[in-house]
């Protein structure tokens, strides 16, 4: 409590202090999964854990930056909204309207975009991978599967936390995102510990 007073008057609130957290355990977790793949994955699977690194960042061009407009065009909505200590959205009708039309716009846009990721980059990759190298005895093709399908469900969720931020709540979405970093890295972490190698990724 008197930690957290001290923050307020150096004009640290928790959202930063949280952003902060998930850079400072970004570094750290990747010496530890790095140090992790050396030790448990072969050099062929470490090749096709990087190789499946790589396709997966294309969702990134699907994306388009899209959750920055969504953050913008939902501060500008909120500008004449509040939030209740029930959790509820109060004020100016069209406003509430325009931003309810915003999520419904958004969500489905987003929805759709996870299709396309699943329907095009999932056979793209595959076709890729199996041409690659097809004498390899590393089981790559379930775990590729199942990082296609935790990747679109990622890409459909992430238009949810941008629209939260954009409605004021940065302390609520920073302390998710530290969350979500934290509980993925540890389940990877374990998953190649039990030897379960490619499937960390998913």
């Amino acid at each position: 409590m008197v930690f957290r007073k001290h923050l307020t008057r150096a004009g640290i609130d928790r959202a930063v202090v949280y952003a902060v957290s998930a850079r400072l355990w970004s570094l750290f977790s990747s010496l530890v999964m790095m140090t992790l793949i050396l030790r448990y994955l072969t050099a062929e699977e470490q090749g096709y854990y990087y190789t499946f690194s790589s396709i997966i960042a294309a969702q990134i061009l699907l994306e388009l930056g899209l959750g920055v407009v969504v953050t913008q065009f939902a501060s500008h909505s909120m500008a004449k909204l509040t939030w209740t200590a029930d959790g509820l959205v109060v004020g100016d009708l069209e406003e509430k309207q325009r931003l309810s039309s915003l999520i419904k716009l958004t969500v489905r846009w987003y929805a759709i975009l996870g299709g396309v990721f699943v329907a095009v980059l999932g056979p793209l990759g595959w076709l890729f991978l199996d041409h690659a190298d097809p004498t390899t005895t590393v089981q790559w093709k379930a775990a590729w599967v199942w990082l296609i399908l935790a990747a679109a469900a990622n890409l459909v969720a992430l238009p949810l936390l941008s629209l939260l931020e954009g409605c004021g709540r940065v302390t609520d979405v920073s302390n998710i995102r530290l969350r979500q970093s934290i509980a993925g890295c540890l389940v990877s972490w374990a998953v190649i510990w039990l030897g379960g190698g490619l499937f960390a990724l998913p």
